[in-house]
């Protein structure tokens, strides 16, 4: 049986692929907000030094780690509470990023899917997140505008969860 991971970015991936697969088992990137920097980061240096600068963001609406440039817009309660929060949460993504590395070392066929929400990954781009990830690695990487390597889906205006339909092709 195939799992599919999704690698952050965008929550529409999150949503999909729970309600395509199934499958509500919480993965690393779930929820996160990160752009493919960031990911190629946390995953070359196995998750070491995540969540030990953590500030609110620029425009108060989430969490920002200064050191790994992740947005947790879900994991804290409001701005003034991530000091009182964060040992909860550290001890959260400390638990995901086992259960990230039995993944990978159980040698599963695992799909990796990149939702680059905004277009804003290039080939080069996509390259480094292949590179840090297991060598038997396929990422499925969706945008709304084609590239070489990629499925393109596009986005229905005023629905974050994008097209039902075309998720379902895309993952049945």
């Amino acid at each position: 049986m195939t799992r599919y991971v999704g690698l952050g970015r965008h929550c529409e991936s999150t949503y999909q692929l729970r309600r395509i697969t199934g499958v509500e088992q919480a993965n690393y990137f779930d929820w996160l907000d990160l752009d493919h920097r960031a990911l190629v980061g946390l995953l070359a240096r196995d998750f070491d030094g995540v969540l030990l600068d953590v500030v609110p963001d620029d425009e108060g609406q989430c969490a920002l780690d200064r050191d790994t440039g992740v947005r947790y817009y879900h994991d804290f309660s409001s701005a003034d509470a991530i000091a009182a929060e964060l040992p909860a949460v550290r001890e959260k993504y400390a638990f995901l990023a086992e259960r990230w590395r039995a993944m990978v070392a159980s040698g599963e066929q695992v799909v990796y899917v990149l939702q680059d929400a905004l277009d804003e990954i290039s080939v080069d781009d996509l390259q480094a997140v292949r590179a840090v990830l297991p060598s038997r690695a396929e990422v499925l990487w969706i945008r709304r505008t084609p590239l070489p390597g990629a499925v393109v889906i596009t986005t229905q205006p005023g629905r974050w969860e994008g097209d039902d339909r075309q998720w379902d092709q895309l993952l049945t």
